[in-house]
């Protein structure tokens, strides 16, 4: 049995941030190397990654979670909450979740038509293309292309989320957009399945943390 010590809240986070994989590369490796003279946070990891691992189906055992933080009085009630709300919708980490503010004095951003690169997203035939990353990394700008019949998920809005659709049709529950249409939703807001008959390219200005509520 496994002793949980009391961590902070923001030690805590970044574990199970790091289970989630949702870390970007640099502050993956500090914590890393944190937990190479840290015996405490390598222990309250194993017990998250364990936890991450049932509730994702990876084992037959039942879920910790069905217990209540009362019975487990070492588990810091907040703590347990972020574990609930950082694992158990837990899904394929995306592209611009791992992208940086780039770390220069420049308050202008330009990108040539022919120097950006399409990345692939956890989803067949939806690409994307990094614009720009908010100096904060909370918000990003980028540009999605859908191919013909594909589908992004539910999902929920962390920070506000502006779309513009550039070319093609993107199907939001009964709506449907078109080249030029606009809409944005609020922060705490939940986008339905988004969809495109024919094809879509879409600017799009959103939080880096939106989660798929169904992954």
């Amino acid at each position: 049995m496994r002793v949980h010590i009391q961590l902070g809240d923001d030690d805590f986070a970044r574990l199970v941030e790091l289970a989630a994989g949702r870390l970007s590369v640099e502050e993956e490796g500090r914590v890393r190397r944190h937990l190479e003279v840290c015996a405490t946070c390598r222990d309250h990891l194993g017990w998250i990654e364990e936890l991450a691992g049932e509730m994702r189906g990876d084992t037959a055992k039942p879920s910790v979670l069905e217990a209540s933080p009362a019975e487990d009085p070492d588990l810091d009630a907040r703590a347990w909450e972020r574990i609930r709300s950082s694992i158990e919708l837990d899904s394929p980490r995306q592209p611009w979740q791992r992208w940086e503010p780039v770390e220069d004095d420049s308050l202008l951003v330009r990108q040539a038509a022919a120097s950006g690169e399409w990345q692939p997203t956890s989803i067949d035939g939806i690409e994307v293309r990094r614009l720009a990353v908010d100096r904060s990394g909370a918000s990003l700008t980028m540009l999605i292309r859908m191919a013909a019949g594909t589908c992004y998920p539910a999902h929920e809005h962390a920070g506000p989320e502006e779309c513009y659709v550039l070319e093609g049709d993107l199907v939001v529950g009964d709506l449907t957009m078109q080249a030029g249409d606009y809409q944005r939703m609020e922060a705490g807001t939940e986008h339905p399945d988004q969809r495109t008959e024919g094809g879509c390219l879409l600017m799009l200005r959103s939080s880096s943390d939106d989660r798929l509520i169904r992954p």
